[in-house]
């Protein structure tokens, strides 16, 4: 018996459901509808105007190197006649290329030959020693210095500042 009454209450919540997509609203259309294939795509692109609207997906730009060993882009080749390379860039896709990391060699010195101990490499307290603090901090300002370099070369890709 109660599997009727089961039965019977999803009906009523299913109907209940279903109810404003069959009943019509004053403009005799119904009150709740599901979108058509046209409802989705942005009337934009139906208008037939694509060109205006997206941007081209390829562009071109133009490297070269200056007399003081400095590389410059543009968006037109350079007049003076230097040697120069063309870069195609498609606009539509978003890949940066990292800047590749050359380790940093430390000086060899008697001071900073490793010491031989039992106690590990990590701390396994809280407490850092001076020698790993200050290792910290030159790599800091290594990470630093890669930033700075990859901004400076991003501006002057880009030409903002």
């Amino acid at each position: 018996m109660k599997w009727i009454y089961r039965l019977l209450t999803l009906a009523i919540i299913g109907g209940a459901m279903l109810f404003p997509f069959f009943m019509d609203n004053n403009e005799g259309k119904p009150m709740f509808s599901l979108p058509e294939t046209k409802d989705l795509i942005p009337s934009s692109l139906l208008s037939g105007e694509t060109t205006s609207v997206l941007p081209s997906s390829s562009q071109t730009f133009y490297k070269w190197k200056d007399e003081h060993g400095t590389w410059h882009y543009g968006d037109t080749p350079p007049t003076n006649g230097p040697r120069f390379s063309t870069i195609e860039v498609d606009s539509n896709a978003n890949v940066i290329q990292s800047i590749p990391v050359t380790p940093v060699q430390k000086p060899t010195s008697p001071a900073s030959t490793p010491k031989t101990s039992n106690t590990p490499d990590t701390p396994l307290s809280n407490v850092v020693s001076l020698e790993r603090a200050m290792n910290v901090l030159n790599d800091a300002q290594n990470v630093q210095g890669l930033m700075d370099s990859h901004n400076a070369q991003l501006e002057a890709t880009t030409g903002n500042k």
